[in-house]
């Protein structure tokens, strides 16, 4: 259920920001879509038997749906599974047995990388990911993220409307208990889909 409401919300905001970028209502839906996907990210990873191939799997979406977010975006800058993907293999690196040294080096250079090719959120997107792991299913996720989200709008000058990303926590913590796992097809397919979807929508001349 909840990764449905991500993909819907997700769906709105990028309608409004192809079709109707001066109504806000789309874009405010559209602020509780990442930090569900961000949780999404931090779920799999504790649920996954294979890393590696779930690390594929987001690296080939991330790759096949860049394409389609090019053509609808008109922008080269690396579409959001490329940020949810470093914050995946932030999250191995945390729970691994490397020294603390290497650690530290390594997440500063994924998250070094993270800013420096603008993946979307950037540094904000990455920490997103972490709380939801490192607070996972505990109502202080709710302050963290609030607080991260209020930072953010400061350090990234995102418009004040981001906020509202702060009710995600909420719906986490409400819908949790009766989420259910979507046919692992659908969930990939659905984020290069769309993008299609409205590609074909805005130059066919039917919105």
């Amino acid at each position: 259920m909840l990764m449905l409401i991500a993909y819907f919300s997700m769906f709105l905001d990028h309608i409004g920001i192809v079709f109707f970028p001066t109504i806000q209502i789309f874009r405010i839906i559209g602020r509780l879509s990442f930090p569900l996907f961000a949780w999404g990210i931090a779920r799999g990873y504790k649920n996954t038997r294979n890393f590696e191939k779930y690390v594929i799997r987001i690296l080939l979406l991330a790759l096949l749906s860049q394409i389609p977010y090019t053509m609808l975006f008109n922008s080269y800058e690396p579409n959001i599974c490329f940020s949810l993907l470093i914050g995946l293999i932030i999250l191995r690196l945390y729970d691994s047995n490397y020294s603390l040294y290497i650690k530290v080096l390594s997440i500063i250079l994924l998250l070094f990388i993270s800013e420096y090719f603008d993946f979307q959120y950037g540094i904000y997107g990455i920490i997103t990911i972490f709380i939801f792991y490192y607070f996972w299913n505990k109502e202080s996720v709710i302050y963290y993220q609030s607080i991260l989200t209020l930072i953010s709008i400061f350090v990234y000058r995102y418009d004040p409307i981001q906020l509202f990303a702060s009710f995600s926590p909420f719906l986490i913590l409400l819908l949790n208990k009766y989420d259910f796992k979507l046919n692992r097809f659908l969930q990939y397919s659905l984020y290069p889909l769309h993008l299609l979807i409205l590609f074909f929508l805005k130059n066919g001349g039917i919105l």
